[in-house]
């Protein structure tokens, strides 16, 4: 029986489990990844007096035996920073054994109806380098404007006019 199972060991290339007891098994040496729970995120604008929130999500593959460290900062797209969102650039520590991290970012509401806007957010990993993998390194968030479309209002319903006569005024509005 002894003969018969070194036998089928050595056709089949299945070892004794003495690699996996001493750790040599690769997946449990390789480096956690980070991921982003999303790659666009979309927040709300809202009126003058609100600010609105947008949350992702950084989620380590499994918890690493170290602190792993990425950082982030924002950068302007078609969006300008103090007027259609508040900047950021921090960084996130994950302690030994975490394996999740949120980050919010935040619009600044205005009652003025204009075209969506959109900014970056780059991610970087810090330290130690070679403790993780970051699969995505950026983040694209766009604030929905919310504002209704100004429609122009004409203050006289029918006008009649002569040729000739001179000029005549018409009020409009927002």
């Amino acid at each position: 029986l002894t003969i018969a199972a070194l036998t089928m060991m050595a056709l089949f290339g299945c070892s004794s489990g003495e690699d996996e007891a001493s750790g040599s098994n690769n997946n449990s040496s390789s480096p956690p990844n980070i991921t982003l729970s999303a790659t666009s995120l979309s927040i709300n604008e809202g009126d003058s007096t609100e600010r609105q929130q947008g949350t992702i999500r950084l989620r380590l593959s499994k918890a690493a035996d170290q602190s792993i460290s990425v950082s982030y900062t924002t950068s302007d797209d078609t969006a300008v920073a103090g007027e259609r969102y508040q900047a950021a650039s921090d960084t996130v520590v994950f302690a030994a054994g975490e394996r999740d991290k949120s980050i919010a970012f935040t619009s600044l509401g205005n009652d003025n109806y204009d075209q969506d806007a959109s900014f970056n957010v780059d991610f970087t990993l810090q330290s130690p380098s070679s403790s993780a993998n970051l699969v995505n390194n950026h983040l694209s968030v766009t604030i929905v404007d919310d504002d209704p479309e100004p429609e122009v209002s004409i203050g006289v319903q029918r006008l009649d006019v002569r040729e000739g006569v001179g000029v005549v005024e018409i009020d409009a509005t927002l």
